[in-house]
């Protein structure tokens, strides 16, 4: 009997083996499963409103309308010429006080492309003329309506101009294309910065002199730039900024819901996922309809106005899309911090009924920074780039340039004591009729 226990026990060993290692199996080939499912969760298009790249292969395609040079014979009273310098994080690392990458990446040392405009005819300066820095907003380039501003800035405040694109954008290096990205953008803003105070523009620009210009994003991004560089910046105008991320995703979340809100930071992570795997990235639109995934929501009449300062042929290959990881940073990127170390005369144009960019925030930067003045109109955010809203407060910015940089008394825009600007009174109601 013992010998036959013994039989017993040897045979049930392989079946109670088998038994564990057909659970171990199971569990491997779930985990299999899972990770299929993540890999195709990160390559397929999940979601029909995510657009799988690359956006663009081969060279950016040239604009002939942004390359072709405004001439001085011309007798516009400038002229502009298309110019390029290095930027990315080594070019930035000095002026933003980093430690430069140790390991080359393709996106690292690309090179940036710009305009740069120079005052001409008998009104142009004898000497170098101070330099402003100017860039767009969020997905945006400059052959989107920075013309406008430039060209009179160049001519009324007689001073130079760059006005450049981001990596990605436009002329300017570095791909996958349309990566917009606060960090990266501050980045491209230090690297102009370099080149400028460097003396890259040349004997009739000043680099000692020089001050910074922003739109949406931009307006914030030109924020942390001037925090970071002190005195050495002389003016800085940021229209329609972008101050707050929590409160433009508070914003978000009430105008789309909290499942579309969810749907778009679950394209970000997809977007990451892919790009982890060596994929090629993920796209959402950047300018869509109520209802939609679009990073920007704007009704019919906001997308008109936005569309409206564009080119026919956009410089560059531009698509209304941008990278999906752009919804993971949003939320954390807050400029406003940054104001109350701004050491230079700040001109904040707003906009009272701005959907993107929450006026309440534009409204607590005189509070926060006594060099703040504050200009509002009754308009929305894009109708600030042209027609009447453009021209009514476009003096206003002209004034500052020419008090802070050539020392002009008057000016509409020297800073001290903060508060609304003369606008509310050119516009009744402008400070409060529609606010949001």
């Amino acid at each position: 009997m013992a010998a036959a226990g013994k039989k017993q026990a040897r045979a049930a060993t392989p079946a109670a083996v088998g038994k564990g290692g057909g659970g171990a199996a199971t569990a491997k080939r779930a985990l299999l499963g899972l990770l299929v499912v993540a890999v195709a969760a990160a390559v397929l298009p999940w979601d029909p409103s995510l657009t799988p790249g690359p956006i663009l292969v081969g060279a950016p395609p040239p604009s002939a309308d942004v390359l072709r040079p405004v001439l001085a014979s011309e007798g516009k009273g400038y002229s502009r010429r298309t110019v390029r310098f290095p930027c990315g994080p080594s070019s930035a690392a000095k002026v933003l006080g980093r430690t430069p990458p140790a390991a080359p990446s393709p996106d690292n040392d690309v090179s940036c492309e710009a305009w740069l405009y120079l005052p001409e005819g008998p009104d142009a300066p004898a000497g170098a003329a101070p330099v402003v820095i100017m860039a767009h907003g969020m997905g945006g380039q400059r052959d989107m309506g920075l013309d406008r501003f430039a060209s009179v800035f160049v001519v009324r405040a007689r001073v130079a101009v760059l006005a450049f694109d981001y990596r990605t954008f436009g002329g300017s290096g570095g791909a996958p294309r349309n990566w917009a990205s606060p960090s990266r953008h501050v980045e491209d803003w230090a690297s102009a910065w370099a080149h400028v105070s460097g003396g890259g523009l040349g004997a009739r620009a000043d680099a000692r002199n020089v001050a910074l210009w922003g739109t949406s994003f931009a307006g914030g991004h030109a924020i942390v730039l001037a925090s970071r560089l002190g005195r050495r910046v002389k003016a800085l105008i940021s229209v329609v900024p972008h101050l707050s991320g929590p409160a433009a995703a508070r914003a978000s979340v009430a105008r789309r819901g909290l499942p579309q809100s969810v749907r778009m930071i679950s394209a970000g992570l997809h977007d990451r996922l892919r790009e982890a795997l060596g994929a090629p990235a993920a796209y959402l639109k950047l300018v869509g309809p109520p209802g939609s995934t679009a990073v920007m929501q704007l009704d019919a009449g906001e997308t008109a106005e936005y569309f409206s300062k564009h080119p026919r042929v956009y410089h560059g290959g531009w698509r209304n899309l941008v990278r999906a990881r752009l919804t993971l940073e949003m939320g954390g990127y807050s400029p406003i911090k940054f104001l109350p170390n701004v050491e230079a005369p700040v001109l904040v144009v707003a906009a009272t009924n701005d959907t993107l960019c929450p006026v309440e925030e534009v409204r607590r930067a005189p509070s926060l920074n006594p060099r703040v003045r504050l200009l509002l109109r009754d308009c929305t955010h894009f109708e600030l780039y042209r027609g009447a809203h453009f021209d009514a407060v476009i003096d206003t910015q002209v004034g500052l340039l020419r008090s802070a940089l050539w020392g002009e008394g008057g000016g509409g825009g020297g800073g001290g004591g903060g508060g609304e600007g003369p606008d509310a009174a050119a516009a009744p109601a402008a400070a409060d009729k529609g606010e949001l």
